[in-house]
């Protein structure tokens, strides 16, 4: 690195980054406090001011978490535990430059079932997006798994949340912070997905919601329970016996190390047949976050504007790599999908069988699951949205074009490096969920995608170039944009979802 290198000014000091392929790139960059030593289990606060150039050529840390395992191979990603520390609260920011422009600015939050994951991954580099729509972009790290969500701290229960506090404070940095990178405050679009994408619509459910313009959320899993203070006392307690320790004490002085070797045990004790449902997540606390947060958005967020998506099959990431259980009989299918019909789960297995055209246990499973925990709850927040006055658009996403894995389809993720337009990055990590989809597709895809996505966080119209005609969404009029099926890229819609909307309305009546 040399002095010739893009520098910034930021609250906290001066950062000089580095030039890649055209595009300004500023790592490691400190937006919090070091959440270490005493402050280990607290939430999270500005950083700390240093004097001089800070290097901000290398990645910061990534929290500690399982490195391994079907997730980073779905992916196509590992992360060395020698990457891992504590010390995690850090951001990327790629920018066109480093100058007065005011250009719009999109910050990334991502998912990760609140276990896993790190903005600062190949596969969510802002690259692209900063060089074809000339936007500012600005990826978290922020705390998961135990470190961020679960309750421990002696005397203060809503400390449990830390990792809604750290990308709360994130978010904040960016309103202080990003004019100096060549970004507008007022024009912020969060992009969020799955637990990222549930993290933002939390977020702007309460009370000091962030001044976001927008946000994108891509698969947030709605239909995963809000979990009360009981419910987290019940997972203090599991997590405890699984470490093999007495008292909260005894967990906050446990090396990362060891918190992190309990994760598979906790998983293989609160799983259900059939369900995925996180083991550490963020959790009613009554200061931080309250069991009406999601209903309040339209009263604490009033100005924000709302995408919100999900894919066609959801739930074979989460199946598709499984044995068919097809030895399992039918009669299980129909307790599972007790949680949402009750005694009218007979009749719902006969009407799943018709709306989707097979006998397939499996099958019927992992488009029912996708229903319940992401496609019909997302459905009914668009409408609540809307009804609340927000602005509102919906899309769907399949991937049925041709060249595209029949195993996976339109799986949970697999949007992201059409968005992202890092489709090669996940090829050279041997992503198995991209595995099979050709490059001709990824190309195609990635045009429509990331030009929709740009475009409504330059000014909040996505229907620009192949997404024409995309319309806002209500419950009178379920208009949205439906990605790669059928062979096509984009197509509008004015029934989105409400076909299946009819049927779970019917059969929750």
């Amino acid at each position: 690195m040399t002095d010739t290198e893009p520098t910034a000014r930021t609250t906290a000091g001066v950062v000089r980054g580095r030039t890649e392929d055209g595009v300004q790139v500023f790592r490691g960059v400190p937006y919090a406090r070091p959440p270490i030593g005493e402050r280990r289990w607290l939430p999270a606060e500005p950083a700390i001011p240093w004097s001089g150039v800070r290097d901000a050529s290398a990645d910061g840390p990534v929290c500690p978490q399982p490195g391994r395992g079907p997730v980073p191979s779905l992916l196509g990603y590992t992360i060395d535990p020698a990457a891992m520390s504590e010390d995690c609260l850090t951001l990327t920011v790629w920018t066109p430059g480093a100058d007065d422009r005011r250009r719009p600015v999109v910050v990334w939050i991502h998912g990760g079932g609140f276990l896993t994951g790190a903005g600062s991954l190949p596969l969510y580099s802002g690259a692209s997006p900063a060089r074809h729509g000339d936007v500012v972009v600005v990826a978290i790290n922020y705390r998961v798994g135990p470190f961020g969500y679960l309750d421990c701290h002696p005397g203060d229960r809503s400390a449990g949340n830390r990792g809604l506090t750290d990308q709360a404070l994130a978010l904040q940095w960016v309103a202080d912070n990003v004019a100096a990178f060549g970004g507008d405050p007022g024009n912020v679009t969060a992009v969020g997905q799955s637990g990222g994408a549930w993290s933002i619509l939390t977020l702007l459910g309460m009370p000091d919601a962030p001044a976001l313009r927008r946000a994108i959320l891509q698969s947030p899993p709605l239909g995963s329970p809000m979990r009360t203070a009981d419910d987290e006392a019940g997972i203090r307690e599991l997590y405890r016996s699984v470490l093999g320790v007495g008292d909260d004490a005894a967990v906050r002085a446990l090396p990362a190390s060891a918190l992190i070797a309990a994760v598979p045990e906790m998983i293989g004790r609160t799983a259900e047949w059939g369900r995925y449902l996180p083991v550490f997540q963020p959790h009613v606390d009554g200061r931080y976050l309250h069991a009406s947060v999601w209903d309040d958005v339209p009263t604490h967020s009033p100005h924000t504007e709302i995408m919100i998506g999900w894919t066609s099959r959801e739930f074979a990431f989460f199946f598709g790599r499984e044995p068919k259980p097809e030895d399992v009989p039918p009669s299980r299918l129909v307790e599972r999908m007790r949680w949402s019909f009750g005694d009218a789960a007979d009749k719902a297995l006969d009407r799943y069988r018709d709306l989707y055209r097979t006998d397939s246990v499996q099958e019927l499973l992992t488009c029912y699951a996708g229903d319940e925990m992401f496609r019909i709850p997302c459905l009914d927040r668009a409408a609540a949205l809307s009804a609340g006055g927000l602005p509102v658009h919906a899309y769907e996403f399949g991937l049925s074009l041709s060249g595209s894995t029949e195993v996976f389809g339109g799986a949970h993720c697999l949007e992201i490096p059409f968005v992202f337009g890092t489709f090669d990055a996940m090829r050279l990590g041997d992503a198995v969920l991209t595995r099979d989809v050709d490059a001709d597709t990824a190309r195609t895809a990635t045009g429509a995608m990331r030009s929709a996505w740009l475009a409504y966080a330059r000014d909040g119209d996505p229907a620009v170039g192949a997404t024409a005609g995309w319309a806002p969404f209500s419950a009178g009029a379920p208009n949205g944009m439906v990605f790669c099926e059928q062979g096509v890229v984009a197509a509008p819609t004015g029934n989105l979802g409400a076909s299946l909307r009819a049927v779970w309305d019917e059969l929750r009546a």
